[in-house]
């Protein structure tokens, strides 16, 4: 099974909610040796630039450099004009079975929908709540 997972913020060292979350799953799912996952999403700029990748590991990241709006707007918020044509990249090259969407208010959120239903793929979202 290949994922394509979508999620924000995602670099092996943040220590988030939604991140340790998503390292969980993923690094479960990827106990399973048939289970492939790429995990594609923006970091913003200052630790994209820093970011060591994993470009063979399971999950494989694949980050995009981002504009990080939190402190503008007082809620957790990043955009990334690049990370459409990385997710769509991504899909050709791992051909996903489903989609995973991991966040509620990312960037990452809106083209993982986007690019479940150009690619009539399946999608699974899972949600952080925060108060």
């Amino acid at each position: 099974m290949q994922i394509l997972a979508l999620c924000d913020y995602y670099d092996g060292v943040a220590v988030g909610g939604a991140e340790v979350v998503a390292r969980e799953i993923y690094s479960r799912l990827a106990r399973d040796s048939s289970v492939k996952i790429t995990v594609v999403g923006a970091l913003p700029a200052e630790r994209w630039k820093s970011s060591r990748g994993c470009p063979g590991g399971n999950p494989r990241r694949v980050s995009v450099p981002g504009k990080d709006l939190t402190g503008v707007l007082g809620a957790q918020l990043m955009i990334a004009p690049s990370l459409w044509r990385a997710a769509l990249r991504e899909s050709q090259a791992c051909m996903p079975d489903v989609v995973h969407i991991n966040g509620l208010h990312f960037h990452s959120t809106g083209v993982g929908i986007r690019l479940a239903k150009k690619l009539s793929l399946p999608a699974v979202s899972t949600a952080h709540l925060a108060d």
